[in-house]
């Protein structure tokens, strides 16, 4: 049979630092280890583990709003899970002009009084197709991905 192992010790070959302490630890990046097995007779093995994390990165929209006064869809910005900023968030109407721009903004879950109120140069923008552009970055993430689509202003 095999003997019992005494050891087990791992090291962050990320960070060149001990692990052992640290095994229970927020699954927000992939990183590698370094991973010494030592058995009862004091032989040794060793073996790099990479441990992969894939970040969830779930973005979503209306596909509608109606800022009209009720209290109900008055404004519009994207929605998701883990963002932890929305670097650029820039809207344009059908001919191409944009009709809003705004830069390091919480997403709709996180605050839901920031975004598009549907006005352009202080009056109400035309009901119709808008079209974004957004660069969102992410907790546990590394730079922006991008991000576009579509959606209607109704009045």
């Amino acid at each position: 049979g095999t003997p019992n192992y005494a050891d087990t010790s791992w090291l962050n070959l990320n960070q060149n630092i001990p692990w052992d302490s640290k095994l229970r630890y927020p699954a927000d990046t992939t990183r590698e280890f370094l991973v010494t097995v030592t058995d009862a007779a004091g032989c040794q093995i060793q073996d790099r583990l990479t441990v992969v994390v894939r970040i969830i990165k779930d973005v979503w929209w209306p596909n509608a709003f109606s800022p009209n006064g009720d209290a109900i869809n008055e404004l519009w910005n994207l929605k998701g899970k883990r963002v932890r900023n929305i670097k650029t968030l820039n809207i344009y109407d059908r001919w191409g002009e944009m009709v809003y721009s705004a830069q390091d903004i919480q997403d709709g879950n996180l605050n839901q009084k920031v975004g598009w109120d549907g006005y352009f140069k202080g009056k109400k923008a035309l009901p119709g197709v808008y079209v974004f552009y957004a660069e969102i970055e992410f907790f546990g993430s590394q730079g922006a991905d991008k991000y576009k689509g579509e959606f209607t202003l109704l009045r």
